[in-house]
């Protein structure tokens, strides 16, 4: 669990960045398609795509956002925009209750809303952190289910050891800041005690839950730190 001391830090330095998950939207939009006239299926649709559009404004111009982060927002801006201009231009005859061709469209029109979506999350939490090592929190989370439990620790291990390294290179730049440098520290520290703890951990207790709550623990501090790094300096560790 995370120090109180850092969460107090992280409050005071900059808020969160969020961006609303699209899964409901996309739901209430394939339930929909059966139940209303293609027109108003088709207005429901322009507005989701307007409201996904202006949240990217929002977030594109938030302070602490990387270049790529920025990058990102406007690419998927973009592809919003040719998607929205495809639902408009949809023929007439694509509009009519019940036709086949109009399921297709809409329904392909809607799957490519939420790809679009689905992708902005993902990357977007990926280019928050600088690439130290290719095993991210979000690759190990994933490699929960998927790899052998000691061969995840061992990478939980090494990732956390890479970032609690560059974060104590950055503490010892004497240009860094003092704030920061109080914040460094302390992820720092608590990325060490946890490698230290999970070092020792029996086989009770060297589980999927505890190494996924580690790992959850890990993104939370590596997110607090590099965060308010872009905050306080402008510098950019993330290419």
């Amino acid at each position: 669990m995370l120090s109180k001391t850092l969460l107090v830090c992280s409050l005071i330095l900059g808020s969160v960045i969020c961006y609303s998950n699209a899964v409901e939207e996309t739901d209430f939009l394939n339930a929909v398609v059966d139940k209303y006239s293609p027109a108003l299926v088709k207005q429901l649709i322009t507005k989701r795509i307007e409201h996904r559009m202006e949240q990217l404004t929002k977030l594109s111009s938030s302070v602490g956002l990387t270049r790529d982060q920025i990058n990102l927002c406007q690419v998927t801006y973009q592809a919003l925009a040719t998607l929205e201009a495809d639902v408009k231009s949809m023929d007439q005859h694509e509009v009519i209750c019940g036709d086949d061709t109009y399921q297709k469209t809409i329904k392909y029109l809607i799957n490519q809303f939420t790809y679009l979506n689905d992708m902005f999350e993902f990357e977007f939490e990926v280019l928050k952190h600088p690439v130290l090592t290719k095993f991210n929190p979000d690759i190990l989370l994933q490699s929960l289910t998927q790899a052998n439990i000691d061969t995840v620790k061992k990478q939980t291990m090494d990732s956390i050891t890479a970032f609690a390294a560059d974060i104590d290179k950055i503490v010892a730049d004497e240009k860094t800041s003092n704030e920061l440098k109080v914040l460094g520290r302390g992820v720092s520290n608590e990325l060490k005690d946890m490698v230290n703890v999970m070092r020792v951990w029996t086989p009770q207790q060297q589980t999927l839950i505890a190494l996924k709550t580690n790992i959850t623990n890990f993104q939370q501090l590596i997110d607090i730190f590099y965060r308010q790094l872009e905050l306080l300096t402008g510098v950019k560790r993330f290419y």
